[in-house]
Parts: C-alpha cells; structure tokens; sequence
C-alpha cells in the first residue's frame, strides 16, 4: 500500500515543468507540502506513541520511490536528519531538514563546558531550502558524540571567526 501511494503521489508531482525547476535551483513548497501531507516525511510512527520509529522497511519503500521517480525533494535527507535526532532523543524540529558531515574544516567541540560549531558548511543538499542542518560530527576526543542542528537563515558567528551559512551553490 504505501508503495503504490508513494509512486502515485511522487509519479503525479515529478512532471516535467517540477524536474526543471528543480534543476534550476527552485523549491517547490506545493510539492513539499503533498508529500508532507502524505506523511511521507516522517520516521515517527504515525500509530505509535510519538516515540516509535518506523521500521527501515518502511523508509527504504519509500527512499525506492524517491530515486524511481527522481524526486526533487529533500524528503531522503529529512528522513536521515530526523532518525539521527530520534535516536540521540533530540526533538525534531518542524519543517524540511537536511544533513552534513562535520569534517573538511568544520568541528563541533567543547570549550569550557560549553559547544561551539566553528568553519564554513559547504555544498549542503538543499542547504537553501532547509529549515535546519542536521550534523553528524566525526567522533574525535572532546568533540559532540550526538547529531546537533543548526537553522538555516541564521548565521551563527563563533570567537574564531567561524562562521556557518546556507549554501549558496
């Protein structure tokens, strides 16, 4: 069932005019909403408690049917970005999410009790239409063991100078 609803409703909105606006840089909040509307978004389970995760079953149907209708939505990264916060017990924010690695001069560490995020996130998958970044920081001695989230739109300037931006690529 939730094949064929998920390949109804991605067959229906991956038209044409969508996949090349979509090349073109442009978000599609309509299309968003659908999919969000279908539940497709979510790795809560929607019958549970508001704790249970779906199974990896259920968003593997669904990651099927993204890349068989080349989906111009961050729906796999939302799926990523909320299962990383639901396994660390973090809260998941609403609206559309990403992800990215820490690495590549960007660290998250702890300086006098407190945590900084410092360097430059680049080439982030849907960087600007993201409400949030969700990070997996590399699991280096006196850095964060547990996925952090930084809002898209607001920079956050550290100390050092480092500073965090949407993507602008």
């Amino acid at each position: 069932m939730l094949k064929n609803t998920a390949g109804r409703l991605f067959g229906d909105l991956c038209e044409r005019t969508l996949l090349e606006k979509a090349d073109e840089g442009h978000w599609s909040a309509e299309a968003w909403g659908a999919v969000q509307d279908a539940g497709l978004v979510d790795v809560i389970e929607p019958a549970g408690d508001g704790q249970a995760l779906l199974p990896l079953s259920t968003l593997a149907v669904i990651v099927h049917a993204l890349v068989e209708f080349a989906v111009p939505l961050p729906v796999a990264e939302m799926l990523l970005a909320q299962l990383q916060l639901a396994l660390a017990g973090l809260d998941i924010p609403k609206g559309p999410l990403t992800v990215a690695p820490c690495g590549g001069g960007v660290r998250l560490e702890c300086v006098d009790g407190a945590w900084h995020l410092s360097g430059l996130l680049q080439r982030v998958p849907w960087g600007r239409s993201a409400r949030a970044v969700v990070l997996e920081p590399l699991p280096e001695e006196g850095q964060l063991h547990a996925p952090a989230f930084i809002r898209s739109g607001e920079p956050s300037i550290f100390p050092d100078g480092g500073e965090v931006r949407r993507d602008r690529s």
